[in-house]
């Protein structure tokens, strides 16, 4: 058998086993969680400790070395002030019947010029409950 690079082991009592990584969804979440967490302007180890947990943890799930539980994640989606599937938002869906309608429009708009500099200033918001209240206005405001 060929000698594998080193980097793709660990020891445990001397005995070679392989790394285990993320998969890809683990891998897309996680980066969902880096940039939810950074446009809050947040530290790794603000939200660790928010959510109970190390930054290091925190780093783990970010670069999906780590699955992340689904308790975890919905404190999360709680402390950003946004629905779960938002870390989802990348991810493709598990079967047809959950795409959204419309969601095709709203990436549309998200990608246009409009639609960035919307983001980008909520995303600067820094406060959670202040991102609600002007969730809670906007849908008041598309009502009428």
């Amino acid at each position: 058998m060929p000698k594998l690079p080193s980097c793709i082991f660990w020891k445990p009592n001397g005995v070679e086993m392989p790394k285990a990584k993320g998969s890809a969804a683990d891998v897309q979440i996680g980066a969902r969680l880096r940039a939810i967490r950074r446009g809050a302007r947040m530290s790794q180890t603000e939200l660790g400790e928010t959510l109970g947990v190390s930054y290091q943890q925190i780093q783990k799930y970010e670069v999906g070395d780590s699955r992340i539980s689904v308790t975890t994640l919905l404190k999360a989606a709680q402390v950003f002030g946004i629905p779960p599937t938002d870390f989802y938002r990348n991810s493709e869906p598990a079967a047809p019947t959950m795409r959204r309608s419309g969601s095709r429009k709203l990436d549309r708009y998200a990608a246009s010029r409009e639609g960035m500099a919307l983001l980008k200033a909520f995303a600067a918001i820094g406060s959670p409950d202040v991102r609600r209240q002007l969730i809670t206005l906007a849908k008041s405001l598309a009502a009428h």
